[in-house]
């Protein structure tokens, strides 16, 4: 039997340059609309998952790391979750904030029901970019900042929030089809440091060790990918 292929070895890192600063640009015009696969194909998915909701995303359509740019159109997260199945390709913008605390860092086991890498480990919070109003051509970095803000206020509540202060580098990943750009942390406390209660995107929220972290097997592929990058120095 051939030998299992690691699928954090498809996941690119890509360090972020310190200067000029980022600057996101959207195309002109609404989402196009879902085809007749997709719809049906979403229903399905809302059968199984009523929490899920479709709202306007970012998704990618270039990405230039020299000049700090990067070129989004808006889509529909039903065209996103879908397109893989009905081959309309959608590259999704997410954020991912690395919160570093104390020798540790935080990490989220992902839900049953998601997506992608169900009841794998994952650095917290994460999350896609929603798209601005349908006039918004562009995005600085304070924006997207404030989302990632938002996503650890919605996914760690009383535990604590992230402050996000550096850009490090993007990470692209072709099985859940999504470019995040991961940002390092501080933190700033909630309530108790411990496990939160059970959320939807996450069963379970722990602080883990820095240094043992790549030991672990049930990490999620582009985790895996960002740690190894690190240990590398090459972010």
């Amino acid at each position: 039997m051939p030998a299992k292929r690691d699928p954090s070895r498809d996941i690119t890192v890509t360090p972020w340059p310190a200067s000029p600063a980022m600057r996101i640009d959207i195309a002109k015009g609404k989402p196009p609309a879902a085809s007749r696969a997709a719809e049906a194909l979403w229903q399905e998915m809302l059968a199984a998952n009523p929490r899920l909701h479709d709202g306007d995303v970012l998704a990618v359509e270039s990405v230039d790391v020299k000049s700090a740019r990067i070129q989004c159109r808006r889509e529909s997260y039903k065209r996103f979750v879908t397109s893989k199945a009905t081959r309309e390709p959608v590259v999704a913008l997410g954020v991912t904030g690395v919160i570093l605390h104390d020798g540790a860092v935080l990490m989220g086991k992902r839900a049953a029901n998601v997506r992608a890498y169900a009841g794998l480990w994952e650095t917290a919070p994460r999350g896609g970019i929603e798209a601005p109003h349908w006039r918004t051509t562009r995005l600085n970095e304070d924006l997207i900042k404030q989302a990632l803000r938002r996503e650890s206020s919605e996914e760690l509540g009383e535990m604590g929030v992230a402050v996000p202060f550096r850009l490090a580098c993007i990470v692209r990943d072709p099985v859940a089809s999504s470019l995040d750009l991961c940002y390092l942390c501080t933190w700033r406390k909630g309530g108790k440091r411990g496990q939160k209660e059970r959320s939807w995107e996450y069963d379970e929220v722990r602080w883990m060790l820095r240094r043992p972290l790549l030991r672990r097997k049930n990490l999620s592929p582009p985790t895996r990918a960002l740690w190894l990058a690190a240990k590398a120095h090459l972010i």
